[in-house]
């Protein structure tokens, strides 16, 4: 069987938009496949020491596989200035940037509220937050 060149009219929806993903687990790296799925550019940036859901054993041991496929990814360390280069140069080509998980990670949390915020939100939609918990906080802080 021969596939179709992709054309214009067969692109999926998302082609050409770039999202870079700072997560882990499930939550956020599903919500990151799926924009994969639909055909978005998704960098997964992992914290220096890779991904913690790279060193699962036992039934979740698939999960980094089956949640990040369809996506590039390098691991950076944001704690020194070229890691925090390298990200900015990233954002600056980027039209989505999502923290899509619960872990609190300080040194991606920085940087996503500081040199994504350079950014006009006509320029780069950010989702800074999805949580599993969020919907047992009081209305007043969701």
């Amino acid at each position: 069987m021969t596939l179709p060149e992709s054309t214009e009219a067969n692109a999926l929806p998302l082609a050409g938009i770039r999202v870079l993903e700072f997560c882990h687990t499930i939550m956020g790296p599903s919500a990151g496949l799926i924009l994969a799925d639909l055909g978005a550019d998704v960098i997964k940036i992992e914290p220096a020491g890779g991904d913690s859901t790279r060193r699962l054993i036992g039934f979740a041991s698939g999960f980094f596989a089956t949640f990040n496929r369809n996506k590039r990814s390098f691991a950076v360390d944001l704690k020194n200035t070229e890691g925090r280069a390298l990200l900015d140069h990233l954002a600056a080509k980027a039209d989505v940037s999502g923290k899509f998980c619960a872990r609190h990670d300080g040194a991606a949390w920085l940087w996503l509220r500081g040199s994504c915020a350079k950014k006009s939100a006509a320029d780069l939609l950010r989702v800074e937050r999805l949580s599993q918990w969020s919907l047992r906080a009081p209305p007043s802080a969701r």
